[in-house]
C-alpha cells in the first residue's frame, strides 16, 4: 500500500474520529445560571429556568455553535430586570453568568396616559413603565421631581436615548454612590427625591437634607461644564463628607477653597 492511500486513510479516520468526538462530546449537557451575588429567592428555579429559555441555548446542541452575543442579546430583551456579565463555554457545559438589576430611580416622561413614569437601574436601564402612577407605586425610588422628558425612546431592557443630558447626568449621580460604596437599595434608601436646574442637581436625602451637585463650575451659568468624572468626584466627596457627619437637615454644598463639602444650618 503505497504511502499517499495510506495518506488518505489516515486523513478519513481522523475527519471521523472528529466527527465522532464534536457530536459526542462538543456538545452541551448542562446549562448553569450564575448570579452575581447569591440569590435567595422563592422563585429562583423558576427564573433560572426563564434565563436559560431566554437564552437560547439547548441541550444537546454543538458547543461551537454557540454565540455569546446572541444568548446575552435573546436575555436582555425577554427578561429586563436580568443583566448578562458573561457566557462561558466549556467541553459540554454553558455557564450563564448574571445580575439582578435592581429598580433605583422613577423618572417622568411624557406619554399618552398621565403621570407615566419610566423605572430604570443605576446606568439608566428601562425596566417597566408606570402609567397613573401613585404614591406607592414609586415607594422606594428615587424620583425626579422634573418636568416629563420627551423626544427620547423608551426599550424595556434597554439604556435610555434620546433624552439630552438629563439622563447622563442622573446616571453619573447614581453610579457615584455606587462607587462610594453604596448597593442599589441603599441609593434609593439613602436618596428620595432628586431636582435639575440649569446649573445644578439638587439631591433630597430621605432624612432631609440638600445636596447641592453642580454641574458648572460653581454652579454659574458662565462656568466651564463640568464632566462626567468631576461630577462624580463631587459625588463621592459629598458621601465621604457626610459618613464623617451624617447631617439630617439642612444643605450641603461643594466649597471650591477647602475643595470639599460643607455643610450648612445642619443639625450635627
Amino acid at each position: 500500500m503505497n504511502k499517499r492511500i495510506i495518506t488518505l486513510f489516515v486523513g478519513l479516520a481522523l475527519i471521523v474520529l472528529l466527527a465522532v468526538l464534536n457530536g459526542a462530546v462538543f456538545v452541551v449537557k448542562e446549562i448553569e445560571v450564575r448570579f452575581q451575588t447569591p440569590q435567595h429567592l422563592e422563585d429562583q428555579q423558576e427564573l433560572e429556568q426563564r434565563i436559560i429559555d431566554a437564552s437560547g441555548i439547548t441541550i444537546g446542541k454543538n458547543i461551537f455553535t454557540i454565540r455569546e452575543s446572541t444568548a446575552t442579546e435573546n436575555i436582555r430583551s425577554a427578561i429586563a430586570d436580568i443583566d448578562v456579565l458573561a457566557v462561558e463555554r466549556y467541553t459540554d457545559k454553558v455557564v450563564l453568568y448574571v445580575a439582578r438589576r435592581v429598580p433605583v430611580m422613577a423618572i417622568p416622561v411624557e406619554a399618552a396616559e398621565p403621570d407615566t413614569y419610566v423605572i430604570v437601574d443605576t446606568v439608566m436601564t428601562a425596566l417597566r413603565t408606570v402609567t397613573n402612577a401613585t404614591r406607592e407605586d414609586l415607594a422606594g425610588l428615587i424620583v425626579a421631581d422634573i418636568i416629563p422628558l420627551k423626544g427620547g425612546t423608551i426599550s424595556i431592557g434597554r439604556t435610555l436615548t434620546g433624552y439630552g443630558d438629563t439622563i447622563t447626568r442622573f446616571q453619573n449621580v447614581v453610579v457615584a454612590f455606587q462607587y462610594a460604596g453604596l448597593s442599589p437599595e441603599g441609593i434609593a434608601g439613602f436618596i428620595g427625591r432628586v431636582e435639575t436646574e440649569e446649573n445644578r442637581i439638587i439631591l433630597y436625602t430621605r432624612e432631609g437634607l440638600e445636596v447641592y451637585v453642580d454641574v458648572r463650575e460653581r454652579g454659574e451659568s458662565d462656568g466651564a461644564m463640568l464632566t462626567s468624572e468631576q461630577i462624580s468626584e463631587r459625588v463621592q466627596n459629598f458621601y465621604t463628607e457626610w459618613l464623617k457627619n451624617p447631617a439630617s437637615s439642612g444643605q450641603a454644598k461643594f466649597d471650591y477653597v477647602q475643595g470639599k463639602y460643607v455643610f450648612y444650618n445642619t443639625d450635627i
